[in-house]
């Protein structure tokens, strides 16, 4: 860059130059002076036209030299990215390999839990989740051990009529699990989807342990709540709210943050917790984001509302449909009606949560066994007894390991003659 400007002004100098002596040269008189100072225009002409020339080549030669230095810019650039790239590749490799060794470890606690549980019959645990915690890898422990699938539906689980009159709730500046906003919120579901006879919204996060279950066969214990549940007022007057669940309600201020996962947990706990009254899950803003899951045998089934006149629809038809027995110990069996309601895993037809490690796939479900014969004709009363009886056999029949066959026997002798009183012939157990 030095050497052009030099050039340069050597050019300037020399045209001025070439000016004056142009100037000298037809000023002069005398005709010998005017050759000489002509002679003197043309030789400087000429080294002009061969520094002009010069200048050329090197503003040539620096145009060259920034091509070659851009496309080393370039190639500094690539090798970069490449480094980049690199240690991005390296870093997703060691997530990958604290993940795969995270997957390791959890199936050998599940493992252990499992030969544990198998091999002394009691409940053995690797570690406590909490539910507002379980995620997509806490949740694949879970569907691995008890066979338990979220199911997406796209078909409304009842047939029911908008609600348009409803509003949407006004959040306060707190989180959503702050007391203020659940009691604002137990206040808006009073209204917007009311209780039946017998029953009451309750703040289920005051509670929060009430959800707590040991998950054995996954080696886990989930603990914790929900942020409101529908109960039985007569649990919520005996202060044990978990065993009258109807609805358990998680709320999340934006849809974002809407997790699945943790709703089927939640499900899950609640269906352990109250397993004759087979809960449904809502997660919700309360507003325009409105979850909808069930219980179905062997899946969680889930479906997104098309917003809160249809949510707040459906949450009213199941509760005026489904109606409880007037203990409020049981769901009243239902008649068949028409529409997805009808349907056997559907809302009002939903079978019951099959946990149960060990259970047999070539035996009928109590429940599925009178949705299907119509409830062979049993009173209500009857039917209450029918389940009561099958649960204290579930009972039974995990405890059975660790008891003795003269104690078996007697206890089949006794459920037998219990279970004639309602003239259903009692299954007997063997060891």
């Amino acid at each position: 860059m030095e050497k052009i400007e030099k050039l340069e002004r050597q050019i300037s100098d020399l045209e001025a130059e070439i000016r004056l002596l142009s100037a000298k040269a037809e000023s002069a008189e005398d005709t010998e002076d005017k050759k000489y100072y002509r002679a003197l225009v043309l030789s400087s002409k000429e080294r002009l036209v061969k520094m002009e020339e010069n200048l050329v080549k090197e503003k040539d030669l620096l145009v060259k030299k920034e091509e070659n230095l851009g496309k080393e810019k370039d190639l500094l650039i690539k090798e970069k990215d490449l480094l980049v790239k690199k240690e991005e590749k390296e870093i997703l490799l060691l997530e990958k390999d604290k993940d795969l060794r995270k997957e390791n470890l959890l199936r050998l606690q599940r493992q252990g839990a499992r030969g544990s549980a198998a091999g002394l019959g009691v409940e053995s645990t690797a570690g406590s989740v909490p539910i507002s915690g379980v995620n997509s890898t806490t949740w694949e422990g879970i569907s691995g051990s008890y066979h338990v699938h979220i199911q997406m539906v796209s078909t409304a689980p009842l047939t029911a009529a908008e609600v348009h009159e409803t509003e949407p709730f006004s959040w306060q500046l707190q989180g959503e699990a702050n007391p203020i906003n659940r009691k604002a919120a137990v206040q808006y579901l009073s209204h917007m989807v009311p209780p039946p006879a017998g029953q009451e919204w309750y703040d289920g996060a005051a509670r929060r342990n009430m959800l707590d279950c040991t998950l054995p066969m996954a080696g886990i214990k989930l603990r914790g709540s929900c942020d409101i549940a529908l109960c039985t007022s007569v649990a919520v007057r005996g202060n044990q709210p978990e065993y009258g669940l109807r609805i358990v309600v998680e709320l999340k201020k934006a849809e974002v943050n809407f997790n699945s996962h943790q709703l089927g947990a939640e499900l899950l706990a609640a269906n352990r917790r109250s397993p004759f009254l087979k809960p449904i899950g809502v997660m919700t803003d309360l507003m325009d984001a409105w979850y909808l899951m069930w219980a179905a045998e062997h899946s969680m089934k889930l479906y997104i509302c098309r917003g809160r006149a249809e949510a707040i629809g459906i949450l009213r038809a199941f509760l005026e449909q489904e109606l409880l027995t007037p203990d409020s110990g049981s769901i009243m069996h239902q008649q068949d009606k028409g529409g997805p309601e009808a349907e056997v895993g559907g809302l009002l037809k939903r079978r019951g949560l099959l946990l149960a490690s060990g259970a047999r796939e070539d035996v009928a479900n109590l429940d599925d066994l009178l949705d299907f014969g119509g409830g062979l004709g049993l009173s209500d009363t009857d039917l209450h007894q029918l389940r009561c009886a099958s649960q204290l056999v579930s009972l039974w029949q995990l405890a059975s390991p660790r008891l003795g066959a003269a104690a078996q026997n007697s206890w089949n002798t006794g459920a037998a003659a219990e279970a004639e009183v309602v003239g259903v012939p009692f299954p007997m157990m063997y060891s």
